[in-house]
C-alpha cells in the first residue's frame, strides 16, 4: 500500500481520487487478501479507478507530445483510456 501511495503522490493525484483508491485497495485487502500491490494497480482496480490513475498519471506527458499540441483534452482522454499502457511505451520513444 505504501508504494501506491508513494506513486500517487510522485504522479500528483489529486486527494479525492487518491482516497477512492485507497478505500477499493483497502477493502481488496480486507476482503480478499491481495498481497501483490503491482498486481493490485494491474487488474484488481475497478476500470473506472484505473481510468481515472490512467488519465491523471499520462495526460500530461500526451499533452506534451507536439503531434497532440492542438487536440481537444477530451480527445486526449479517449487517447488515454483506448492506448493505456502500450500506448505511452511508444509515444515516450518520440518526445
Amino acid at each position: 500500500m505504501d508504494e501506491i501511495k508513494r506513486y500517487m503522490k510522485f504522479r500528483s493525484v489529486n486527494r479525492k481520487l487518491e482516497q477512492k483508491v485507497i478505500k477499493w485497495l483497502d477493502y481488496l485487502y480486507t476482503n480478499r487478501q491481495v498481497l501483490n500491490e503491482e498486481i493490485v494497480l494491474n487488474s484488481d482496480l475497478s476500470v473506472e479507478l484505473r481510468k481515472d490513475l490512467a488519465i491523471k498519471v499520462h495526460l500530461e506527458s500526451l499533452q506534451q507530445v507536439k503531434l497532440f499540441n492542438d487536440c481537444e483534452t477530451n480527445l486526449l482522454i479517449e487517447l488515454v483510456n483506448i492506448f493505456a499502457q502500450n500506448f505511452f511505451q511508444i509515444i515516450f520513444c518520440f518526445r
